[in-house]
């Protein structure tokens, strides 16, 4: 008999109503063909309704597994999982469909999915956003439960209604209430900016012995690496060297082989507030756009740093605009500004652009606060690592 006759014998037995025939040819298909994700689903849908609890679960995992990229799959299983009075393991699922296709638990609003797939995609929604607001409120006790980094908005996620008081100000992930908000800080509001700038020619003699000596140490890469997802004129530099980047930290890690080319370099940024996970900088790198190259209009992560550039290579009709105000990078001279506002960058001349880039802390948030930010993403990231081990909570007997 082949899968196709199983799968109409299936189709002929429910039509009948004689489901029990028909799951059981359902299940034999599958056996046969682990990989059909399509009838993983419909088993798992059947299973639900009419079969066994504890299978539909199975079956959900099995339809992951053969569409791992596919969001719907991770949303029903995640319906199951909360009936199974699992929410967190629910909710690891349904972050799963969010960071495949952001849009997946918004299909409810469109008014052209079936009622089905509409009520999951509303519950996940529901769900995975008090889930991760109180996974983040958790964090704080009753006497700090009002602090200015517990009432912080997780914007992906966040459970209750988020505006800002002006329209180019939109951090994409985290966002602190009650931070001073203005598009640009200046050098005199830094103690450290006077002896970075008087210092700066250091970093580009470092820079430029380094380009020169040793290039392959360096580790240029694109800024936006291969493969990344990325809309709009943005997309045209997507694995592109016409934005790239010479890495002395990156995401909390310092890249050896380029940093030991800086050690003048990185003195003078051991000496700043950078912004970091841990101690170490989560962030330091120069950034090379070439000529005749833009970096289109985009937002930043978050409001808890500032984005600071020294400028290294500066040619002429080179600048940066921040929420609607261009300043041009100078030679040895800081701007500091913070990324959640729309902001570009743009070299219309005919050279190199090279600035060196860093974040600091905010200047208003304070040790405690710091530590919390820290502990906030350290707790979230914890999670998002252990999301997938969560989908075992699918499988009968763990």
């Amino acid at each position: 008999m082949s899968d196709t006759d199983l799968i109409q014998q299936a189709d002929e037995a429910f039509a009948n109503r004689d489901n029990v025939h028909g799951l059981d040819l359902l299940r034999r298909h599958v056996e046969l063909n682990p990989k059909d994700a399509a009838t993983w689903h419909r088993l798992a849908n059947i299973e639900e309704q009419i079969g066994d609890w504890s299978k539909a679960g199975k079956a959900h995992y099995h339809c992951i597994e053969a569409a791992p990229t596919n969001p719907l799959a991770y949303i029903y299983a995640g319906h199951w999982l909360q009936k199974q009075g699992q929410p967190d393991a629910a909710a690891a699922a349904y972050s799963l469909a969010q960071e495949i296709d952001p849009g997946s638990l918004e299909l409810w609003r469109s008014g052209n999915t079936a009622q089905p797939t509409a009520m999951r995609c509303r519950e996940a929604n529901r769900h995975l956003r008090q889930f991760m607001s109180q996974q983040h409120r958790d964090l704080f006790t009753d006497n700090d439960s009002n602090s200015r980094i517990a009432r912080a908005v997780w914007v992906r996620t966040h459970d209750q209604p988020l505006t800002h008081v002006r329209p180019d100000f939109s951090p994409a992930l985290f966002f602190i209430p009650d931070l001073q908000q203005k598009p640009w800080f200046e050098r005199a509001e830094f103690e450290w900016a006077a002896n970075l700038e008087a210092h700066a020619d250091v970093i580009r003699q470092e820079l430029h012995t380094a380009l020169q000596q040793s290039p392959q140490a360096l580790g240029i890469r694109p800024y936006l690496p291969e493969g990344m997802q990325v809309e709009g004129k943005m997309a045209a530099l997507v694995g592109s060297d016409n934005w790239s980047a010479i890495d002395l930290y990156r995401d909390d890690v310092i890249n050896e082989p380029a940093a030991s080319l800086f050690p003048q370099t990185l003195e003078l940024i051991d000496e700043l507030p950078t912004y970091g996970l841990q101690q170490q900088p989560s962030e330091v790198f120069f950034s090379m756009l070439q000529p005749q190259w833009s970096i289109d209009n985009h937002y930043g992560l978050s409001n808890h740093s500032l984005t600071c550039h020294i400028g290294l290579d500066v040619p002429d009709e080179c600048y940066i605009e921040v929420a609607g105000e261009r300043r041009c990078w100078q030679h040895d001279k800081l701007l500091a500004f913070d990324d959640s506002y729309l902001h570009s960058a743009h070299n219309q001349s005919d050279e190199r652009r090279i600035v060196l880039i860093f974040s600091v802390w905010h200047p208003s948030l304070n040790e405690q606060e710091r530590t919390d930010i820290q502990n906030a993403f350290k707790l979230r990231a914890r999670w998002m690592k252990s999301r997938r081990d969560k989908l075992h909570q699918l499988l009968p007997g763990t």
